[in-house]
């Protein structure tokens, strides 16, 4: 269901060379000797850029002691930036937490908007489950496959997506078709009186 969801919205994505992409997949790596029920944390590597630019995945390492940068990702159009740390990653209830800040133009979190935390499962849709951002830009990280092989590897994958600007859930109704109604309403004649 979710890559049907995602479908659509990625083939209206128009991605230009050395742009940010709007679509991002991450792999969650983690030790298969870490116990099933521990949460972890993920971080990229100190040595790997903490920015994500024009490259389409990368890979984060997963531990009970996971040191490194969080991720930033900054939105095709460039208005926005946005700071994600995964964390309590959970290979038992098989979810990811979300800790996500947005960032203004000089690396500094936005006092007027505050954090946003969620938790991801195999059942968070992009259709009802993204994040509309001041801007009018909107995001959304989805759990898209987990492969836990016993003693071999336990790896997941998360798409980033950055929705197209005039995406509207179909749970959400346009601002603009209110107000066109609105005034549709106070503009039509009403009866007339006669005298």
């Amino acid at each position: 269901m979710i890559s049907r969801q995602l479908a659509p919205l990625l083939s209206s994505a128009v991605e230009s060379a050395g742009r940010n992409p709007a679509f991002l997949e991450i792999s969650l790596n983690s030790d298969t000797s870490e116990p099933a029920d521990k949460l972890l944390s993920c971080a990229r590597p100190e040595s790997a850029n903490a920015g994500a630019g024009a490259t389409g995945s990368l890979t984060l390492k997963c531990s009970s002691t996971a040191m490194g940068a969080p991720l930033r990702i900054v939105s095709p159009d460039g208005q926005d930036s946005v700071q994600i740390n995964v964390r309590a990653v959970s290979w038992a209830g098989q979810t990811v937490g979300i800790y996500a800040v947005l960032l203004g133009p000089n690396g500094e979190s936005q006092a007027h908007t505050p954090p946003i935390e969620f938790t991801l499962s195999p059942y968070s849709f992009p259709f009802s489950d993204n994040t509309l951002l001041p801007s009018g830009n909107r995001f959304g990280i989805y759990l898209t496959r987990i492969d836990d092989i016993p003693d071999v590897a336990r790896v997941m994958r998360l798409s980033f997506v950055w929705f197209p600007r005039d995406f509207v859930p179909p749970r959400e109704r346009p601002f603009d078709l209110d107000l066109h109604e609105l005034t549709q309403d106070v503009a039509a004649p009403g009866p007339k009186d006669k005298p």
